[in-house]
């Protein structure tokens, strides 16, 4: 069984293979985008989301599957691979790429200790990449940080935080920020702000879950093989 559909339940999977997604998604844009750089948790914790689901159809988004685990249930359930992406690296090479052409960046999160040090850290790893602006995030004041961003016009709005009123927020403002990408990369913004996840909440508990994952895994992607012939 090959590639079957490019979807996991729902979710866009990123088209790109590593070497190329900094190419495609780091340039200059003329419409926004959406990147989620998901973990096997994360991955779970948007599939669970109809919300989620049914806000990404008809945007220029697409989640990035990090980590072995993340590619490995992807491929189990569809057969595509996606590639080797890594969870600091991936994120990392697109602001890289951004910074050729001094291209600006604006720093999310909610916790204003990582926002300072995610700043500081930016603008010695990339000198030529301009801060235009920064935000420690709460739902209170999503409205003042949409027009933030979009009178400060970045490329790239890097965000650290994956809680949920931050997706919501990312969601439902994505015409009003102008053409950024919305980087969604909560390992990559925290260890820029040099903050410790070297423990994954509930990955230790989650071993039995994970091994009856599989199988059905293996039932989504025979029913979309099924589903793929009798459209033949």
């Amino acid at each position: 069984m090959g590639c079957t559909e490019r979807t996991f339940f729902g979710l866009p999977i990123v088209r790109e293979a590593p070497p190329d997604l900094a190419e495609a998604w780091g340039q200059a844009r003329n419409e926004p985008g959406i990147l989620f750089f998901a973990r096997r948790p994360f991955l779970w914790r948007l599939v669970r989301s109809s919300f989620i689901r049914d806000a990404l159809a008809g945007k220029r988004a697409a989640v990035v599957p990090v980590g072995t685990s993340g590619r490995r249930v992807v491929r189990l359930a569809t057969g595509c691979d996606t590639g080797d992406f890594a969870p600091f690296n991936a994120p990392i090479r697109i602001l890289s790429r951004a910074e050729i052409d001094g291209a600006g960046v604006f720093i999310v999160h909610t916790n204003p200790a990582a926002v300072r040090r995610m700043e500081e850290n930016l603008k010695v790893t990339f000198p030529d990449l301009r801060i235009v602006g920064r935000a420690v995030f709460n739902a209170d004041i999503a409205p003042s940080v949409t027009t933030a961003i979009r009178k400060s016009d970045p490329r790239i709005v890097l965000i650290g935080s994956v809680r949920m009123a931050v997706i919501r927020w990312v969601l439902s403002q994505y015409d009003s920020v102008g053409n950024a990408l919305a980087l969604l990369a909560a390992d990559a913004a925290d260890r820029i702000a040099e903050r410790d996840r070297s423990i994954i909440p509930g990955e230790v508990l989650t071993l039995p879950l994970r091994i009856l994952t599989i199988p059905l895994l293996l039932a989504h992607r025979l029913v979309l093989v099924h589903r793929k012939k009798s459209r033949a």
